[in-house]
């Protein structure tokens, strides 16, 4: 009679079979958009993409991304952020709750959103409400 197995060998056509570090390698590689989603796939690779040394490794290989944030003055349901994505050549339309809504104040800050490798860059520009 055979002995059962304690210690379960990876299976060869798995990603546990890769390591850590060949793994990481590959997801590296993917469009950003696909790295948000594999970071769902299994808590294995939630670890590596949430990991600074990762960070580090695709933001020094991407394209930085574009935002746009465009603000109606009249109905606040109405404004609109996008966002370009370079390697793939697409616009990403952004829900605008993401984006501070403007106060009331004789001044209205405007924000301009930026990445400038991996770096969130605000610049916030005051305007002057004329009655």
């Amino acid at each position: 009679m055979e002995e059962s197995k304690s210690i379960k060998e990876p299976d060869p056509f798995s990603f546990d079979y890769l390591g850590s570090d060949l793994t990481e390698f590959i997801l590296s590689h993917l469009p950003i958009r696909s790295i948000v989603r594999a970071a769902a796939v299994c808590k294995p690779w939630r670890s590596i993409i949430t990991s600074a040394a990762f960070s580090r490794r695709v933001s020094a290989a991407k394209k930085p991304w574009l935002f746009l944030y465009g603000q109606n003055n009249i109905f606040l349901k109405n404004n609109q952020a996008f966002a370009f994505d370079p390697e793939s050549n697409e616009w990403i339309k952004l829900p605008t709750a993401l984006f501070p809504l403007p106060t009331s104040q004789a001044w209205t800050p405007l924000m301009f959103l930026a990445i400038v490798y991996a770096t969130l860059v605000i610049l916030e520009i005051f305007m002057l409400h004329v009655n």
